[in-house]
């Protein structure tokens, strides 16, 4: 039996950043001295930030899983250096690791889906087994498009609607069914657009669909 995962509050972040805060003293001897001071006083004005910054649960669980939220911070940051201020870093890092997290929950319960499928269908007479193999075809394919893909991919809405439903991988795979596409690339726009059905549904976010509002912003450009 597996050991039940833990759930982190916010103090539980809040001592893990202090912890690591106490462990800047100890540097790297290759940095010089006036570089080591900068990293320590970035990484403790990342630390000042994330006192206060509100922050959802599932990003309180993610930063709590993280080997080291303050280092990861400051490497991200070397990235976004000239596009952003602390602040504005620490919000959009909030987010990425908020969407990251939930769609390794997804992906999980996709799996899980996926698996149970897979057990059902090895039992099952030969025949019936090959009746079973569009459903085992697209199911495996849509469960690969379900990967999280860090810094990438869908909303926190979209991903809290999917865990919300329970079954993300059918419910995909139902809204499939009725479409007319066949190919890979258009599995990931079929997700989007379940995930939004289920914003609505679930009353998570904004009713208005994400991927709606992609296709409006892209319609008002101009030529």
């Amino acid at each position: 039996m597996q050991a039940d995962k833990k759930t982190y509050s916010r103090d539980d972040l809040i001592e893990k950043i202090d912890r690591e805060a106490e462990r800047l003293s100890v540097e790297d001897e290759s940095i010089a001295p006036g570089e080591v001071m900068s990293i320590s006083h970035e990484k403790l004005n990342f630390r000042n930030i994330l006192y206060n910054i509100p922050m959802s649960e599932e990003t309180v669980q993610a930063l709590c899983l993280k080997n080291n939220v303050l280092d990861d911070m400051h490497e991200q940051f070397n990235e976004f250096r000239e596009i952003g201020d602390f602040y504005e870093f620490a919000a959009e890092y909030l987010e990425r690791a908020e969407c990251d997290y939930l769609a390794e929950q997804v992906f999980s319960l996709a799996t899980l889906e996926y698996q149970n499928y897979v057990d059902k269908v090895k039992v099952l007479p030969p025949q019936e087994i090959i009746d079973s193999a569009y459903n085992l075809t697209m199911l495996s394919d849509l469960h690969t498009s379900l990967a999280p893909i860090p810094g990438h991919g869908r909303s926190a809405n979209q991903l809290k609607a999917l865990l919300a439903d329970g079954n993300p991988l059918w419910s995909v795979y139902r809204t499939w069914q009725k479409s007319d596409y066949s190919f890979l690339d258009d599995m990931q726009y079929f997700i989007g657009e379940t995930a939004d059905r289920l914003c609505a549904e679930h009353g998570i976010g904004d009713f208005t669909g994400e991927n709606e509002l992609e296709a409006e912003a892209e319609d008002g450009q101009e030529i």
